[in-house]
């Protein structure tokens, strides 16, 4: 399984039995050798933990799950970004997911569940699209990290997206200067000049936002990065609702992924942050009212039949 919903999450935390055994794993997608290597050593420190409560045998026919795992070679071929297995005497769920989670074993009367709300419906996704005109790039974040998202049905340079331009002028490159210090590398035909390259521009990116939307859902926020130049005619071509008037200037290839991130999360934070600081509020003020909540099932439960806005949560 690939997302995690409200709905699963309940699901999960009703599994019949106790302990429960909760493991996280940061995995390399496509596989690793060391990824079954950890998740054995994960065995490892469940097994010690389980004993404190109970025989060595019980512990270790508990964790036979698990250890069968360790044996599926096409499991371990076919990783995402974090792996996480939720274990009771009775069941087990095992989800493949993209977050790249902290190693940890815990073993309590729940499952711990904590870090998999950043993966549920309402955890903070938002876009950052860079401009290149030979490598355009879309990467989808939260509050932890960017992912890149692989593009398969739209053209990622303005070459390609010229080959089914109607001119057949000869495409020559040029090089004029944008904001930041930074140069932008327009491709203008034997007839033209600078409007011309604009012109090209403009009909690369309307077939850009028009393959964007095939990957943004419609309320997610999107950021630009790349030369200020390109920003005004990338806003001519764009149709998405939540295009963020403040991007990230420069080349985003010089930065790296957290640095990327870094920036891009400091543009949405507040339109995520903002709501959760309500919320928490809220609460403190309600607290010992009888209308507040912060046992995890009936949270979760709650939220699933909507029942959010009659008494509140905390998680």
């Amino acid at each position: 399984m690939e997302t995690i919903t409200n709905k699963e999450l309940t699901s999960l935390l009703k599994l019949p039995g106790q302990p429960c055994v909760s493991f996280y794993e940061p995995t390399q997608p496509g596989g690793a050798a060391k990824d079954p290597i950890q998740f054995k050593n994960l065995i490892a420190q469940a097994e010690a933990k389980l004993r404190k409560s109970m025989d060595e045998d019980a512990a270790k026919k508990m964790l036979r799950p698990a250890r069968r795992l360790l044996d599926e070679r096409d499991f371990w071929k076919n990783t995402s970004e974090g792996l996480a297995f939720f274990l009771t005497p009775q069941e087990h769920r095992c989800y493949r997911l993209r977050r790249a989670f902290t190693p940890c074993v815990m073993v309590g009367p729940r499952f711990f569940v904590k870090p998999l709300f950043a993966l549920i419906d309402a955890a903070p996704h938002y876009y950052v699209l860079a401009l290149n005109q030979n490598h355009l790039r879309l990467w989808e974040g939260d509050a932890s990290m960017l992912r890149e998202v692989e593009l398969k049905t739209m053209p990622t340079s303005l070459a390609e997206a010229l080959k089914t331009h109607d001119r057949d002028e000869t495409v020559s490159l040029r090089t004029i200067h944008g904001g930041s210090n930074a140069s932008a590398a327009l491709f203008y035909g034997l007839g033209g000049g600078v409007d011309t390259a604009k012109d090209d521009l403009l009909q690369y990116f309307q077939k850009v936002d028009r393959g964007l939307h095939d990957y943004l859902p419609a309320k997610a926020p999107l950021i630009l990065a790349g030369v200020e130049y390109l920003w005004p005619i990338y806003r001519r071509a764009n149709r998405h609702p939540h295009l963020l008037e403040h991007g990230i200037p420069g080349n985003p290839e010089r930065c790296s992924a957290k640095e990327l991130h870094e920036r891009a999360w400091n543009l949405v934070r507040e339109r995520y942050e903002e709501p959760i600081r309500k919320a928490r509020e809220r609460f403190a003020a309600l607290a010992g009212t009888g209308r507040t909540c912060s046992n995890p099932p009936e949270v979760i439960g709650a939220a699933c039949q909507g029942r959010r806005h009659s008494r509140h949560f905390h998680r």
